[in-house]
């Protein structure tokens, strides 16, 4: 079940990651008292745990345009701003940019 949990975090699966490593850690937290060697897998199931949070939390305040990673604590306008900048540059398609604008408006 370590390796599943690894795997996860690695495949940026935060949720099945997370619930792998509660349960790991629980798992491991009574096993510790008979198998001295589950210590290992408690540590591995907290690192796990630890980046399955902090991954929630970072894949909610961003927004992925064009290939662009833009944060959710800019403005709305410079946001607009940015997507027509690369709509002008052709970095970006007339239909990239327009389903941008869709999802920066939230429409």
């Amino acid at each position: 079940m370590d390796i599943v949990a690894i795997v996860l975090v690695v495949l940026k699966k935060w949720k099945p990651a997370m619930i792998i490593s509660i349960i790991g850690l629980i798992l491991s937290f009574f096993l510790v008292l008979i198998l001295p060697l589950m210590w290992v897998s408690f540590i591995i199931y907290l690192i796990t745990l630890l980046v399955s949070i902090s991954g929630l939390k970072n894949e909610g305040n961003t927004y992925v345009t064009g290939g662009s990673t833009i944060s959710s604590g800019v403005s709305i306008e410079t946001q607009l701003n940015k997507i027509q900048s690369l709509y002008d540059k052709g970095i970006i398609s007339e239909e990239e940019y327009h389903e941008s604008r869709i999802r920066i408006l939230g429409f």
